[in-house]
């Protein structure tokens, strides 16, 4: 082999030209590059007022592959080799060693992609893919640096219809786009866009490294500071807590129950199988509901309440399927202490007062009175009840229209003038 004799040239001050020519770099080109490194530098340290939002769609993604979920991606051009660069991260590894966590790039079938395309629209070539694969627990990650994208804006309104959690990436144009989780880097150029966009996908990955053997190691889930205050609450992987939910301390969420964003947990709570707390609807502390229970919007459950199995709470009176009621909704309170028996109804628009006591299958149509016990349809009251849930027999009505029963469980006293009953002294609390 003849040696090579050829110049070594350092890069320092050399390049090369056309032709194959080797030049000097000029004074310009070299501002140039300085330029476009400042400009990488702003974009990323831009990147830091996003850090909440990153946090939760790490989060997000984490309790996905906990619960068996998968992250679905889609993207064009450079963002299709970001899809699979981040998928393949994700089933290989990033920087620890770990089970694989499922990740799918819905941009690598090229029989696929040339098929939809062909046959419908290359509008469609993700959201297809995404009525055929995805179902929740999954999420779908959009990557479009405009944020305008027809394909992936499809594919994640695919995805919202069909339940499944929505995240993009994105710039400064799609930064009004829609999605449950939205990271769009504050900068208009395509190139600075891109590059931290591979930034962002090289964390996420990281952290739901961490997060998932986190997990793992403690077995069950531990709510963070930013969903919790600080406190710790359990939840079975089978269930699943939406994005915005506050969670007290000492809560314990059983299996297949769906918290929705918005809604409000209090401390020392036990949710049974199959219990939905709808958005923005509020539970208090120390409340028990027991199995297939759906707490809708509107509805206010206060402190130590018992709902029992399969008892219905309705948001609106009269329902049809055609009609959309839903500015109609009406406010429900179940008040402290009150309880609710298996299979009772409890229609919208009422108050279960303080400690009533609702039989098992009753419908209220009507406001329940603190105290009092009420059973059949329409439920009616037969009697009251103590705040530790015995019946309380009440004595002869004395010359002002008083009663007065002592609980023969607890021994406290109460005081009954005509459907009004409270602990003698009116001691109750406020």
């Amino acid at each position: 082999m003849e040696p090579d004799t050829g110049q070594f040239l350092s890069l320092d001050d050399t390049k090369f030209g056309g032709g194959g020519v080797v030049q000097h770099e000029r004074v310009e080109d070299v501002a140039l590059f300085e330029h476009r490194v400042q400009q990488h530098v702003e974009v990323m340290a831009a990147l830091i007022p996003l850090s909440g939002a990153v946090e939760r769609l790490a989060e997000a993604i984490a309790r996905t592959i906990e619960r068996g979920g998968k992250l679905l991606l889609c993207g064009n051009g450079g963002s299709a080799a970001d899809c699979q660069h981040m998928a393949a991260e994700f089933v290989n590894r990033l920087a620890r060693v770990r089970p694989p966590m499922p990740a799918i790039a819905l941009t690598t079938d090229s029989s696929l992609l040339t098929s939809l395309a062909n046959d419908t629209s290359f509008d469609h070539v993700f959201s297809r893919q995404v009525e055929a694969l995805a179902r929740p627990p999954d999420i779908v990650l959009g990557i479009s640096t405009s944020g305008q994208s027809r394909n992936v804006l499809n594919a994640l309104e695919c995805a919202r219809a069909l339940g499944v959690e929505t995240a993009l990436l994105t710039g400064k144009a799609g930064a009004g786009a829609r999605a449950d989780h939205l990271l769009a880097v504050p900068s208009g150029a395509t190139q600075r866009v891109q590059e931290a966009h591979l930034f962002l996908e090289h964390y996420l990955c990281e952290r739901v490294e961490e997060l998932v053997m986190e997990k793992e190691k403690t077995g069950g889930r531990t709510g963070s500071s930013a969903e919790a205050g600080g406190a710790n609450y359990f939840v079975h992987p089978s269930s699943y807590v939406d994005e915005g939910v506050t969670i007290g301390a000492g809560t314990k969420i059983w299996f297949f129950c769906h918290i929705q964003r918005g809604a409000r947990i209090g401390e020392h709570c036990i949710l049974g199988q199959n219990v939905n707390i709808d958005r923005d609807a509020v539970v208090g502390n120390r409340v028990k509901i027991q199995n297939n229970v759906s707490v809708y919007k509107g509805v206010i459950v206060e402190d130590d309440v018992f709902l029992g199995p399969s008892m219905v709470l309705t948001n609106v009176v009269n329902p049809r399927s055609h009609v959309s009621r839903k500015h109609e909704f009406k406010e429900t309170r179940i008040c402290k202490g009150a309880t609710v028996g298996a299979n009772a109804t409890i229609v919208c628009g009422h108050t279960v007062g303080r400690y009533a006591f609702v039989g098992a299958g009753a419908v209220v149509t009507r406001d329940v009175p603190d105290h009092a016990l009420v059973l059949g349809n329409p439920a009616r009251v037969r009697g009251w009840m103590c705040q530790c849930g015995v019946k309380l027999e009440f004595g002869e009505v004395d010359g002002s229209g008083t009663a007065r029963a002592r609980c023969r469980d607890c021994g406290a006293t109460y005081v009954k003038n005509g459907t009004r009953v409270a602990l003698e002294g009116d001691g109750e609390e406020a």
